[in-house]
C-alpha cells in the first residue's frame, strides 16, 4: 500500500488505542483505561488494521483474546517511539515560544545564598519575570543528590563535582578557607606557622559533607600528618562560637570568619599552604537542554563576574 494511502487515514488517536491494548493484560482492561465498550475498542482495532493493512492482534477465545502479530509487535514498537518524539517535540517547542513561562528548582549553601543570591535573584527576576524559582538551602551532597534524582534543576556547590551526569561551571568566585584562632593563640602575631605543626593542635571543624572540611582532609593527607578534632559542627557560626569559648582552632571560610577578626575577637593564622581556594560551580543534569535551565545557568555566571 502506498505510504500517503495510511498516511492521509493515520491519527495519533488509533495509535494511543492501539497501544494501550498492546499493554493491556486483557481486552476489558483496555477498554476500562480508556473508558469505552469492549465493543467499541474492538471496531477501532479493526479500522486501524484496515488503515495499516496488517493483522496487528490475533484473536482468541478467552480474558486474554488479543495478542500481538509480528506485525503488531513492529508497529508496537513504531507507535510507541512516534508518541514519544511528539511529546518531546511538544514540550521543547512550547519552551522555544514561551522560555519565560517556567518554574527553576535552585539549590545552594548558605554562603552563596548570604553573599551572592539576593542580588542575582532580584536582577534575574527583573528579566525573566516569568521564570519562578523555588531557592532551596542544604549541604553540598544533599544538593547534588537532589540534583541526580532530578528534585533540583540547578544547584550552586563549591569544587566541581565529578559525576558524569551532571555538568558544571565555575563562577569565577568561592570561598578562601583559613585558619582561624582566638586572638590570644600563640600564633596569632602574624608570625609564620609550618603546616606539619598542625599537629600540636585542637580543631573544632566543620562537619566531613562541606566542602570546606574536604579540602582541609585533603591537604592533611597529602602532607601525612594529623590533628586532633574535638568537635564536628555543621553551623559556622557555632565553629566561631566554639572557637571563642577555646575548644580549639578552626578551618572556616574567610567572609565567615571576617566580623569576629574585625571585632578583635578572632585572628586568621598564618599558616603555610592557607588560604585554600575552591570555586563555586552551577550544577546542572548533563541531558537537560530546557532554555530556562539554560538562561538562569548563564545569568549566574555573568553576574558573578560582576561581584568578583
Amino acid at each position: 500500500m502506498p505510504a500517503r494511502d495510511f498516511t492521509a487515514s493515520l491519527t495519533l488517536h488509533q495509535l494511543q488505542i492501539f497501544l494501550a491494548v498492546a499493554r493491556s493484560p486483557g481486552l476489558a482492561e483496555a477498554a476500562m483505561e480508556l473508558e469505552l465498550s469492549t465493543g467499541t475498542l474492538s471496531e477501532h482495532v479493526k479500522t486501524l488494521e484496515r488503515v495499516l493493512g496488517v493483522r496487528l492482534f490475533k484473536r482468541s477465545p478467552g480474558r486474554r483474546g488479543f495478542t500481538l502479530t509480528e506485525a503488531g509487535a513492529i508497529w508496537c514498537d513504531a507507535a510507541g517511539e512516534a508518541l514519544r518524539t511528539l511529546t518531546d517535540a511538544y514540550v521543547r517547542a512550547g519552551e522555544a515560544h514561551a522560555p519565560d513561562a517556567a518554574l527553576l528548582r535552585f539549590g545552594c549553601g548558605s554562603g552563596f545564598a548570604g553573599r551572592v543570591l539576593p542580588a542575582v535573584y532580584a536582577a534575574f527576576r527583573e528579566h525573566w519575570p516569568q521564570i519562578a524559582i523555588e531557592p532551596r538551602l542544604d549541604s553540598r551532597p544533599a544538593l547534588l543528590e537532589d540534583l541526580q534524582r532530578d528534585r533540583l534543576d540547578l544547584a550552586v556547590v563549591l569544587g566541581r563535582p565529578n559525576d558524569p551526569t551532571v555538568s558544571s561551571q565555575p563562577l569565577g568566585i568561592g570561598v578562601d578557607v583559613v585558619i582561624v584562632a582566638r586572638i590570644d593563640h600563640p600564633w596569632s602575631d602574624g608570625r609564620a606557622v609550618p603546616f606539619h605543626n598542625l599537629d600540636e593542635q585542637t580543631f573544632v571543624l566543620p562537619t566531613k559533607s562541606t566542602m570546606q572540611r574536604e579540602l582541609f582532609d585533603r591537604l592533611l593527607t597529602e602532607a601525612g600528618i594529623q590533628v586532633a578534632v574535638r568537635w564536628e559542627l555543621d553551623s559556622a557560626e557555632a565553629l566561631l562560637r566554639a572557637v571563642l569559648s577555646g575548644m580549639g582552632i578552626t578551618a572556616i571560610g574567610l567572609e565567615q570568619a571576617a566580623p569576629f577578626v574585625a571585632q578583635g575577637k578572632l585572628a586568621v593564622l598564618n599558616v603555610d599552604g592557607f588560604p585554600l581556594h575552591s570555586d563555586w560551580c552551577v550544577c546542572w543534569r548533563a541531558n537537560d537542554k530546557r532554555r530556562a535551565v539554560g538562561l538562569l545557568r548563564e545569568f549566574l555566571v555573568d553576574r558573578s563576574a560582576d561581584i568578583r
